[in-house]
């Protein structure tokens, strides 16, 4: 976050991947959106699923209906709004969920015999406070393989790509009013994200101890991401079964309408005002096109939503998103970290090398499919290529980037100029508010608002 966050907010961009064109070419900095586009498309997909899950679970409705319903709602609030109406409910969203979190832990410690101590012992007893294993897979998805390792660096270059490149966090800290303000945020945000997720993990170990003592209130047969669902309608009194409910919306629709927005934005701002021939697309006409956007956006994540359930539904909600970060980051990460720590990287290295890291995922995640549609018999060199735990996918596009690029880099010449686009260059905080002369906060407002 130090390290990238400063250049977004000094040159006063409007996306995060406007930088890459500064630093390389064009061709790497829509190369960059579009992986973007794909990523947060799909996540934003997750998100809808994950909402449908607690919908269908309250009104009995087949989950299309809960996806479509869920889907339609969240566009249309968020493209009515804008960046202002998304910041404002996340604000209102982050106090309901939290305060039904809480909530949520008081009532399964008072239905629990034994209280905290009953909690853990039984936790304990079930392996659920086992933090490590230390036991290493590279090779396979299930939850067996998912040790410590395959979570260290999964999770780690997520998170990076999240809170280092990713739009949806890029533009709300862009609107802050000043550089400090923006340091502060960039320090609170990780320490408040693990928090909350230490509380929202402990919930999941307390529901364990919970239906640990009473097995005949939940069917065996009920799916892991149904389980907290099931608690909230068959435990909670009425009135705080629909707090609960309203909780679990928020968080969801807090995710939807920030990712919509930020796909929107980075549609307009990288693509449609980049190429647009002629006159640069005027404000009025930027709201009109975030309005669509933002409308084709939530189709598009509805629709992948839809198609899950035919497939026969996500395994895990949870891994799926973490799959789906670490499948488009690593390159999107390499070509950023690249750019901003070495000066010697051309760009045609950070192209070409994205290009191949990206690959070598898609390699990995489809080669046997490809194989066995072909009816060829893999050899077993070619095996040991294939198979690797999504998990690794984000560590797999980095550093396959990091070096086919270095290596097509060695052989072109040094870039002319990088001054203040690399690390060292960064000046300090008052003088980078004395050369914006303002706050970059109205980077996320002509594209992606309407006031």
């Amino acid at each position: 976050l130090f390290v990238l966050m400063p250049f977004f907010y000094k040159l006063g961009f409007y996306t995060a991947y406007q930088y890459l064109e500064r630093r390389f070419d064009l061709k790497t900095r829509s190369m960059a959106s579009g992986l973007f586009l794909l990523l947060r498309g799909f996540l934003t997909a997750t998100g809808i699923y994950a909402a449908s899950i607690v919908l269908t679970g309250i009104t009995g409705w087949p989950q299309i209906v809960s996806i479509l319903i869920i889907g339609v709602i969240t566009t249309i609030y968020t493209a009515m709004g804008g960046i202002k109406a998304v910041m404002i409910n996340d604000n209102i969203q982050f106090c309901i969920v939290n305060t039904g979190a809480l909530i949520a832990l008081a009532i399964m410690f008072s239905r629990i015999d034994g209280g905290l101590g009953e909690v853990l012992r039984v936790a304990a007893d079930g392996g659920r406070l086992r933090m490590f294993d230390w036991s290493f897979h590279l090779y396979g998805g299930e939850y067996a393989t998912n040790d410590s390792w395959n979570c260290i660096f999964g999770i780690f270059f997520a998170n990076l790509a999240m809170f280092g490149i990713d739009q949806t966090i890029i533009q709300r800290n862009l609107t802050c009013k000043s550089y400090k303000t923006n340091i502060k945020v960039i320090i609170w945000t990780p320490i408040i994200c693990m928090v909350l997720s230490f509380v929202f993990y402990f919930i999941g170990t307390v529901i364990y101890a919970f239906y640990q003592q009473f097995p005949d209130r939940i069917s065996p047969d009920i799916p892991g991401d149904h389980v907290f669902i099931h608690f909230i309608l068959s435990e909670m009194p009425a009135g705080l079964r629909g707090l609960m409910v309203t909780a679990i919306f928020a968080a969801a629709m807090s995710v939807l309408s920030s990712a919509l927005n930020s796909l929107a934005t980075v549609t307009i701002v990288d693509f449609v005002q980049r190429f647009k021939q002629g006159d640069a697309l005027g404000a009025a006409s930027a709201i009109v096109s975030a309005k669509a956007l933002t409308c084709f956006w939530g189709l598009f994540a509805t629709g992948m939503a839809v198609a899950w359930v035919y497939m026969g539904g996500l395994r895990s909600v949870l891994e799926n998103a973490i799959n789906i970060g670490n499948f488009f980051s690593g390159p999107l990460l390499g070509m950023f970290l690249a750019g901003m720590l070495f000066r010697r990287f051309s760009a045609n290295g950070a192209f070409y090398g994205a290009i191949l890291g990206f690959l070598l995922v898609c390699w990995s995640e489809f080669a046997p499919a490809l194989f066995s549609a072909l009816g060829w018999a893999m050899p077993a060199p070619i095996q040991l290529t294939t198979g690797i735990h999504p998990f690794w996918y984000g560590a797999l596009g980095f550093f396959g980037t990091w070096l086919a690029g270095w290596l097509i880099s060695l052989f072109e010449p040094a870039p002319a100029d990088v001054a203040g686009l690399v690390v060292g260059d960064v000046v300090n905080a008052a003088a980078m508010e004395e050369a914006l002369g303002r706050s970059p906060s109205h980077a996320a407002e002509p594209v992606a608002a309407a006031d």
